[in-house]
Formats: C-alpha cells, structure tokens, sequence
C-alpha cells in the first residue's frame, strides 16, 4: 500500500518507461516543502537529486520497477541518494571574466564594489569605448556564491523556460540586447514561462544601451525592481516568478556618444537604491 507521504514524478510513455518531464526540479522543491519523505521519478542528469537531503529519491526506469518496489518484491539497483550536512557537491567557479583584472577605472570599481555590496542598481553613463560593458560583465565575480536554496531556485527558472543548466555556484548574469521585446524580458505569451528577469533572478541583469529600450519595457521594469518578482495573469491561470536582482544600466551621454570624449576621463556613475 502507498503511504501519504509518498510521491512520483515523470512521464509515462505508452511502452511503460519513465520518462523525464518539463519542471522535475521545481515538482521536487514542492514535493519536499510539502512533508513528503519518499519520491519514484525517472533518471535525469540536470536534476541535482544528491542535494536533496531528508528526501528519499528513488530512481526508476520502468513502471513495473515501481509497482514491484512498492509491493516489497525488487530491490532496485539505485533506491536512495541522500547526502547530509557535511557533504556538499563539487561545483565550477571559474568566471570568463574577474573583477581582478580590471586595470585603472578606481572610481567606477568602487561604485559597483558599493552596488555588490548592498545590492544596489546602478547607471552608467560614459562615452564609447570607457569599458562600461566589461565593468558590468565582471560585476558577478564580485558577488557572493549562490546559497543551497538559491542554487535550486535558479535551476528551477531554468528548467521551467527550457534552458538546460547544471548546478553551480556563479551567479547568473543577463545581457539583452536593446532591441528585445518586452515579453522576452519581463514576462508574456499565452503560456508565460520565466524570461529576462526571472532568469537574473539572484544575479545581474544588464541593459546596455538602456535609453534604446521603449519606455514600455523600462516602465514594466518598476515592479520586479520594488517588489523581487512578476506576477503574470491569464485567464486559465495566475504565476509568480522571483526576480529579485541586480540591474546595471548603460548608456551614451549623447546619440553620437562622443560628447566629452576628449576631455572625459572617467565614467560618471549614477546609482539608486531600491
């Protein structure tokens, strides 16, 4: 007999093999916030299974495997992955581009050491070729690492907007470009899945050329900014996505975004706290 506390997640396919479905990772952080202590899903790579711990993911292929197991008749070759308090899994940290090894701009680097270390928004404004795209592309490497449950929930939006993401501890960083519908960054479509903002959720999110985006997106913007999520209403269904992160702004002081080009020898940094 099945207890209460017992759940399953997959696919089922006509020949009775599990398969994986789309959201397996958000069903388990559900799953597990609920009480249940037992879980029969199939086999997938991306769905960090061992960092679920007081959770017993049982792994199965077919759904004989599951009827067989439950009744006490098999003993499957992979029943339980757990890990405890002093385990934690081996992550990649490297950054294509660090902070580090940025030479000179003294006054710009303090401001985003400022910005990284209150989460504070920032907008830059400097002529072409001042380095305002490497400067906000280093900006994570300066970030702390995600936590446990920040992994889980980055993951989870992944999944859930189709990208496939392993586990890791960088934070993540987005940079679309100025001509980017608002649907593709905030949220949208008769089936709304996390975009832009979500998928920055717990790292940066970077508009350059920020004054080329339309004033609808930019207005959309305010919400996510004050409250850390998007709430997107249809009429078959309601869903909130987090969106809690870091905006880094960039523009030209002017269209051609040459002026001062001669006698400006630093970034003018304007920056607003949420």
């Amino acid at each position: 007999m099945i207890s209460t506390d017992t759940g399953f997640i997959g696919a089922l396919s006509l020949d009775g093999m599990l398969i994986t479905a789309k959201g397996m990772l958000p069903a388990l952080i559900s799953a597990k916030g609920i009480g249940l202590q037992r879980v029969y899903l199939p086999y997938d790579p991306v769905v960090p299974i061992q960092i679920f711990k007081d959770l017993d993911c049982i792994v199965v292929q077919h759904i004989e495997e599951v009827f067989q197991h439950i009744e006490g008749q098999e003993t499957l070759p992979i029943i339980t992955v757990q890990i405890f308090h002093d385990q934690r899994p081996q992550f990649t940290t490297t950054l294509q581009k660090d902070f580090l090894h940025i030479i000179g701009h003294g006054h710009a680097k303090r401001a985003l050491e400022i910005a990284a270390a209150g989460s504070h928004n920032v907008l830059m404004s400097g002529p072409l070729g001042c380095e305002k795209s490497l400067l906000a592309e280093t900006l994570p490497s300066i970030l702390p690492p995600l936590t446990n449950q920040a992994q889980l929930e980055v993951m989870s939006l992944y999944q859930l907007a189709g990208e496939r993401k392993g586990i890791q501890q960088n934070v993540p960083f987005r940079h679309p470009h100025h001509s980017a519908s608002s649907v593709a960054i905030i949220v949208g479509g008769s089936s709304p899945r996390p975009w832009e903002i979500s998928l920055a959720h717990q790292g940066v999110l970077f508009l350059d050329e920020i004054a080329e985006f339309t004033k609808k997106t930019l207005d959309m913007l305010r919400q996510p900014l004050e409250t850390g999520q998007v709430t997107i209403s249809r009429a078959h269904s309601t869903v909130t996505y987090p969106s809690s992160f870091i905006l880094i702004g960039a523009m030209n002081p002017c269209p051609c975004g040459y002026l001062g080009y001669q006698v400006q020898s630093k970034i003018e940094w304007i920056s607003y706290y949420r």
